[in-house]
């Protein structure tokens, strides 16, 4: 039975402002300093998407402060599943230090959100989610 090799995915956690692009940069580095081969992204980013989404809703604040709570959170949505398919997916057999993940952009967003019906948006982001979920394994 041959072993495959698993990836390391590995999220840095906190605040705006909390030193999370330097902290991965410097373990990206480190990482590459141990031969690992590694791809050091971040949330919403990591695509012209993600990009573009993180401009949006973290620098223009006469578009952020007015966004809808729905809008912002589908924004991240499809902002992670095109990050997952195009950026974490191809990388997985090596390390991936990220800033943030989906779990923890996905309960900030949603923790407070309901729709006028009284529906959770929770569960359209857990709809989403559970199609961007990839197994460690490197294939």
């Amino acid at each position: 039975m041959a072993l495959t090799r698993r990836g390391r995915f590995i999220t840095l956690e906190g605040s705006e402002g909390s030193g999370k692009t330097t902290a991965a940069r410097h373990l990206g580095d480190w990482l590459r300093s141990r031969g690992e081969r590694v791809v050091v992204t971040r949330e919403p980013g990591g695509t012209p998407l993600g990009d573009e989404v993180r401009r949006l809703v973290l620098h223009l604040r006469d578009v952020s402060d007015d966004l809808d709570p729905r809008a912002d959170a589908l924004l991240y949505a499809a902002a992670r599943a095109q990050h997952t398919a195009r950026i974490i997916q191809p990388a997985l057999a090596g390390a991936i230090p990220t800033e943030r993940a989906a779990d923890a952009v996905a309960s900030a967003r949603t923790a407070a959100l309901v729709d006028p019906d009284g529906e959770s948006l929770a569960k359209c982001i857990a709809d989403i989610e559970g199609h961007t979920a990839l197994p460690m394994a490197a294939e």
